[in-house]
């Protein structure tokens, strides 16, 4: 009978160290995971800085291009696994190694793509497309380095006729109205059938006419000149479009 007890103590024994290697070898299992996701982690992440000759573990540079855009780059790495990642870098500093900051990734199937940037009125897109298929798109603002010339900011006011074959009716008359400050302009329009707005920006200017562009759509132009009368002669392809009908018009500054 004692012999029996001890020996079922001895397996007690037995099974409990058992039981704790066991453990300790799984413990030892999650904490090699661990590890190795940590390492198998990019070198390539948003907001990222790197100096240009910091050495890369996990990507190779495939290319790299500076852009017409102020102080944007873009790199193309391909990792470990056979990936590829298509990185927007900003210029921040040069002591004496370049030093970016990572703005935005994405990955890709192909190194077989397009970069392209399209200029606007108030910004620069650059666009990536694989295919041409559009993958995705970044806005730069410009700098607005041009000012308006002293003798254009102010206000000015004219009518056009909303409808020719009512003249004589005060509602049929439709007004126009610009007001230009040295770094933008505002146009409205009102009649009884529309009030437009637009926000405008300098494209050129000289002693004698002025011509802004819509922000949004460039394509639309708005010109005003001078006259030998002391009007100003002015013309709006918002206007054109709602009188399906080109004129240019008088304003008068105001003030």
């Amino acid at each position: 009978m004692i012999l029996k007890k001890i020996i079922i103590l001895c397996l007690a024994i037995i099974c409990s160290v058992s039981c704790k290697y066991k453990n300790a070898g799984n413990s030892s299992d999650n904490t090699e995971v661990a590890s190795e996701e940590q390492l198998s982690q990019s070198d390539i992440y948003i907001d990222r800085e790197f100096y240009a000759s910091d050495e890369l573990n996990d990507v190779k540079v495939i290319a790299s291009k500076e852009t017409k855009i102020d102080s944007i780059k873009y790199s193309i790495y391909t990792d470990a696994a056979g990936g590829y990642i298509f990185s927007l870098e900003k210029f921040l500093k040069n002591d004496d190694v370049a030093l970016y900051r990572i703005v935005d990734t994405i990955h890709l199937s192909s190194i077989a793509i397009d970069v392209v940037i399209q200029e606007k009125s108030n910004a620069r897109v650059l666009q990536i497309l694989e295919n041409g298929v559009p993958l995705k798109a970044w806005n730069f603002s410009k700098k607005n380095t041009s000012e308006i010339a002293q003798k254009w900011i102010g206000t000015y006011k004219g009518k056009f006729l909303r409808m020719k074959s009512e003249s004589a009716d005060p509602r049929a008359w439709g007004t126009i109205n610009l007001n230009i400050t040295k770094d933008a302009a505002t146009l409205r329009i009102d009649s009884y059938l529309e009030n437009k707005e637009q926000s405008l920006l300098l494209t050129k200017q000289n002693k004698d006419q002025l011509i802004l562009q819509d922000i949004k759509n460039p394509e639309s132009v708005v010109t005003l000149r001078n006259s030998n009368n002391g009007v100003h002669l002015f013309t709006s392809n918002l206007l054109d479009e709602i009188l399906s009908d080109p004129g240019e018009y008088e304003l008068e500054k105001i003030q």
